[in-house]
Formats: structure tokens, sequence, C-alpha cells
């Protein structure tokens, strides 16, 4: 998942006597966070939309460490659901502890047999951002719902008696502004892993390629971009280096080594 923006100071010259629309921002929110919030936000938004999330009932997050998980794992615990977000022990299951979530699961080990320990009946209702469907399959209880943007199918979870909607990030003003409001008030926070200027927009372009960064800005600091790597989990903050910075936001996702 891939977010854009692009800020006055960078508009071509060509184009800089045309008329330029006024930001309209929430206070306390940045060009940065509402980039991000453009599409990562957009698909997390849209699927809970679609899962129809109530108070009580389990949903699984699987790929919560990414831009759409760690949004979409957020809005379900705003919603009174039992979490249960795929992360590695540590430094990741601390950070989507922070964002929310009431139980882990590392996601390189037995998925099922995990998520049945803790939901013997089977989970409600899940969203598949990354991750093999098939396990998210074998623990959904029938009648439940799972909300994919990889695409995948019934067949492919192996199940007859689970709903299966694809997302597709539908953006609209209305759900920006909802997603914004929820970013100002300090219910939502956004992971922005790295700001890289122009002269290193070919760095940000390889670190792009390697999915290491699952939310990152640049260039210019004027895109930001959020990534959630298909069949992945990994999110990884880039190293430290000339023109880039870290993000002060405190909820940013941990470093692995």
């Amino acid at each position: 998942m891939e977010a854009f923006a692009i800020t006055a100071r960078d508009t071509p010259p060509a184009l800089q006597d045309l008329p330029q629309p006024e930001p309209r921002l929430p206070d306390g929110v940045d060009a940065h966070q509402a980039a991000v919030i453009g599409l990562a936000g957009i698909a997390a938004y849209d699927a809970l939309e679609t899962l129809d999330v109530q108070p009580g009932e389990t949903v699984l997050i699987s790929g919560a460490t990414g831009g759409v998980g760690s949004i979409a794992l957020q809005l379900a615990a705003a919603a009174g659901a039992t979490v249960i977000a795929t992360a590695r022990p540590g430094q990741e299951e601390e950070y989507v502890h922070g964002l929310g979530a009431t139980h882990t699961i590392d996601y390189t080990g037995d998925l099922p047999t995990a998520v049945r320990a803790i939901a013997p009946q089977g989970a409600d209702k899940a969203l598949h951002a990354a991750g093999d469907a098939a396990s998210i399959g074998q623990v959904m209880r029938a009648g439940g719902t799972v909300a994919s943007t990889l695409g995948a199918t019934p067949e492919q979870l192996g199940r007859d008696d689970v709903r299966v909607a694809g997302i597709m990030a539908a953006a609209t003003a209305d759900k920006l502004a909802r997603l914004l409001e929820l970013v100002a008030s300090g219910k939502l926070h956004v992971n922005i892993e790295a700001r890289v200027p122009s002269r290193s927009a070919c760095r940000s372009q390889r670190l792009s390629r390697t999915g290491r960064c699952s939310t990152r800005t640049w260039p210019g600091s004027s895109h930001a971009r959020s990534r959630a790597a298909p069949g992945r989990h990994r999110s990884r903050r880039p190293r430290a280096g000339r023109g880039s910075s870290p993000s002060p936001d405190r909820h940013r996702m941990p470093a692995r080594r």
C-alpha cells in the first residue's frame, strides 16, 4: 500500500503561478501524517467498515506491524474488539500492544494453534494484510468474515462458510476527514519511520524495494509512504544516515536486528 502527497514547495516551476489549494488539515496533523492516512488509513478504514466489528468480538489482524494493519488494529480496539495481532516476541510485540492489541501471536510459528489457544471457537473477524490465507482460514469460526487487502478467495482460505471481501481503499473526503480528526485528537497514531530529503530520493526508492519500512516520508520531506508488503510481516526502521532522521512519534515501529 502506498500513499503520496506533494506540498506546495515542491510544485514544478511551470505550475507555480497557478492557484494553489489551501491546505485543510486539522490542527496537530502535518502533511506527512495526512499522506500516510491517504491510502493506508483508507484501506484500514474500509476493512473495518466491511468487517463491521462489534464490541466483544474477536478480531485477528494478520500484518499488524504494517501500515494498514497497525491502523486497522487501533480502529478495531477502539470499536471494543478483542484484538489478536501478529508480531514477533520482543519489540514488535510491545509495539502492537501499545496500539491496543489484546493478544499477540508469533507469525513465524504455528498461527492456527496459537489463535485457537486464545479463541477456541475461532476468530469472528479477520484482516488479511499479510501472511498465508489458508492459515487464516483455519482459525475462523463458521459465519465469520475476512477482509483481505491481498485478494484472497474462499478457495485460498479453504472455507465455504466464511465470507471473504476484497479491500481496494476507496478514498472519499468524508473518510479522510474522519481519520484525520482521529489523528488530531490523539486517538489514532500514524507511524512514520523516516524522512528522506530530495537528494536522497534514490536511497528511498531502494529502501522501498526491500520492504524494510512500513511507513516513511520522502523526498523533500513532502511525500509520505505507508507500505504493508504483501506476504510479509517485516517492518524495520532504516539505518540512520545522512539525510534521514527518525520520527518523533512515540508509537514508532521498533527497529529489528
